[in-house]
Order: C-alpha cells, then sequence, then structure tokens
C-alpha cells in the first residue's frame, strides 16, 4: 500500500480521486493504509493496475497475474496435489478453511489479501506488486 499511496501522491493525486479512477470508497483505502482492514485481493489488483502495477503470484518455476484469481487458486490446487496433500492438511499448514478454498475456488467469494498470501506461501509462491513494463 505505500508504494501506491507514495504513486498516488507523486502524481498529485487526492485520495477522491483515486477512489473515483479505481471504482474504490476513500474510507476503505484510508482504513487499508491504517492497516485497520485487509483489502480483498481483487480490490488491490484493481487498484495497483490504477498506477501501472501489477500483483503477481510467483515462484522460481511459475509466475501469474492476479488479476486472473481463479487460475492461481488452480494452481494451488495443483501444488497441494502434487504434494500428495489432503485438504485437511493444507487448511492445518496455512491457516485458510476449507470453506474459504472452496468459496474462492468457486468465485463465490474474494480472498483478503493476507489470507490469500499465507495459502500461496504455503506452496512456496510469494505474491508482489511490481512495476508493469513500459
Amino acid at each position: 500500500m505505500a508504494a501506491i499511496d507514495a504513486e498516488r501522491k507523486a502524481r498529485g493525486m487526492s485520495m477522491s480521486q483515486m477512489a473515483r479512477e479505481a471504482r474504490l470508497s476513500s474510507n476503505s483505502y484510508s482504513e487499508w493504509l491504517a492497516r485497520k482492514r485487509d483489502p480483498s485481493l481483487s480490490k488491490l489488483v484493481q487498484l495497483a493496475r490504477v498506477f501501472g502495477f501489477d500483483v503477481v503470484m510467483r515462484r522460481a518455476d511459475f509466475e501469474t497475474d492476479m488479476q486472473d484469481v481463479p487460475a492461481a487458486i488452480n494452481v494451488i490446487a495443483a501444488a497441494r496435489k502434487s504434494r500428495q496433500w489432503s485438504l485437511s492438511d493444507m487448511e492445518e499448514r496455512s491457516g485458510i478453511s476449507l470453506n474459504s478454498f472452496y468459496g474462492w475456488r468457486k468465485c463465490q467469494r474474494d480472498p483478503a489479501l493476507s489470507n490469500f498470501v499465507a495459502l500461496a506461501e504455503t506452496f512456496g509462491f510469494e505474491v508482489v506488486m511490481r512495476g508493469r513494463p513500459p
């Protein structure tokens, strides 16, 4: 969030202007900055793109743009199967409930950023924001 806010300030953009462009509430953005609430993954991706950033999930052998959350969830599901972990193993090791995982996978819910990162890191992925190539 600090990189996004620095970019917003560098552009001389007010929080309300940024909120309009990103189709977010300025209250939500303020709460994210103050760490009172965690953004959903899709809202963070939406906001990052306004400022020329991509959010990706990656590890040495793989990378995917987080605009497609279901694809990233499927990669994590495949990683679970390749490790031969049960769903309970995944839940225990990641701290993410099976109900949340299935809700994300079926596009019924949007994961909170911190929850998605916890799940991704369980399988050796990192979720990063980076400047989009020109």
